[in-house]
């Protein structure tokens, strides 16, 4: 695109300023080089350039065709310091692991908005005893929170674990029948799987679920 625009550019002051035949050869190289449809090749090298107004709102806006304008890095301090990260990741673990933003709703910036009087009174929060540390943690949002947070969450996201295991130890020697039809109309035919509910890791005692699902009812 950047290419395009580049071009568009330079081909678009040749077209204005050249008649009719002169035009046509311009465009069929520009459709050529760009990929172009030959109708919005003639609209977008006409209207290069140009700016029209539109009333939005009941007030004028400019709309220029063109070239967008190259937008500024920004810049800033950072507003919420490691201290007030690790409060906010203090309180996500110890509330279950509330939803910031990103993925569900948010929950964590409101429950900390709710309980700060009683945080303040626990001990394991010491930061909390200046009045500038809880009014960051009073406005923090739910998006600035994921953002913060991302390190941590990614470091505590579960990891599924497969148990299935494909047998090879037989698997030459036992005729198997590798099809049969099915009648998916009538009740009867199960597809089945396992799930084991082991979390993030397979070791100690869990359960396993057999999940049979019917293939004419689902």
């Amino acid at each position: 695109m950047k290419d395009r625009r580049a071009l568009t550019n330079e081909v678009s002051k040749r077209y204005k300023n050249t008649g009719k035949k002169e035009q046509k050869q311009i465009l069929d190289e520009f459709t050529a080089n760009t990929g172009y449809t030959r109708k919005y090749a003639i609209h977008l090298l006409s209207t290069w350039d140009k700016s029209t107004g539109v009333k939005r709102d009941g007030r004028l806006v400019r709309l220029k065709t063109g070239n967008p304008k190259k937008r500024k890095k920004r810049t800033g301090t950072l507003r919420y310091g490691p201290e007030v990260v690790e409060v906010v990741r203090y309180i996500r673990e110890a509330f279950g692991y509330r939803c910031g933003r990103t993925k569900g709703p948010q929950l964590l910036a409101p429950l900390i908005r709710l309980i700060i009087d009683f945080l303040v009174t626990d001990q394991t929060f010491g930061p909390l005893s200046t009045q500038d540390f809880r009014a960051k943690l009073m406005t923090i949002s739910g998006a600035a929170s994921d953002r913060r947070l991302a390190p941590n969450r990614k470091k505590r996201a579960l990891k599924g674990k497969s148990h299935t295991r494909p047998g090879t130890l037989l698997k030459n020697q036992i005729p198997l029948r590798a099809y049969f039809s099915w009648d998916e109309r009538k009740p009867g035919y199960f597809e089945m799987d396992t799930v084991s509910h082991c979390g993030a890791g397979s070791y100690g005692a869990f359960c396993s679920s057999l999940i049979m699902t019917g293939v004419a009812s689902g």
